[in-house]
């Protein structure tokens, strides 16, 4: 997994780097310093090492299509723990990374409570261009949790 994660930031940051470059010297100094530090480290990723990334990202691509054909859907964590209180940001992004480095649709779902009643992010993972399968297999397994939950507490 982390291998992964580090080429979604690679790409991203090429990327960034290219298609931004003019504007990004020409309002360097409206930049913020965590933003300067990421394009400085953009910067020294050459060719040769953005491709590599995107024939990994296109392997991992293939990978999930192929393990796809065989379920719904994954679930899986969307953060590491409860969600953050109010102005403590939105959290890390790390869960999502590889969904979005391959072209993965993914949902997050109301399922679970952390001990101080915020949600604990669970979500949904697809096959690629198949949004409209996920949503049904998300709206299907809320059904049953929900029919399951009524039905254990005689409602």
């Amino acid at each position: 997994m982390t291998g992964l994660v580090e080429v979604h930031r690679l790409i991203h940051e090429y990327e960034m780097c290219h298609h931004l470059a003019s504007a990004f010297a020409k309002h360097w100094d409206l930049l913020s310093t965590p933003l300067q530090s990421i394009v400085e480290r953009g910067r020294t990723i050459g060719d040769a090492q953005y491709e590599e990334a995107l024939q990994i990202m296109a392997s991992s691509a293939t990978f999930f299509e192929n393990f796809l054909k065989d379920y719904d859907a994954v679930i899986a964590p969307s953060a590491a723990g409860e969600a953050p209180r109010l102005g403590g940001g939105t959290g890390d992004p790390v869960f999502c990374t590889i969904w979005t480095l391959c072209g993965l649709p993914s949902l997050n779902l109301p399922l679970l409570v952390g001990e101080h009643g915020l949600p604990v992010g669970v979500q949904l993972v697809g096959a690629a261009e198949e949004d409209d399968r996920l949503l049904r297999t998300a709206n299907w397994m809320l059904k049953k949790l929900q029919s399951g939950v009524t039905s254990e507490t005689g409602g």
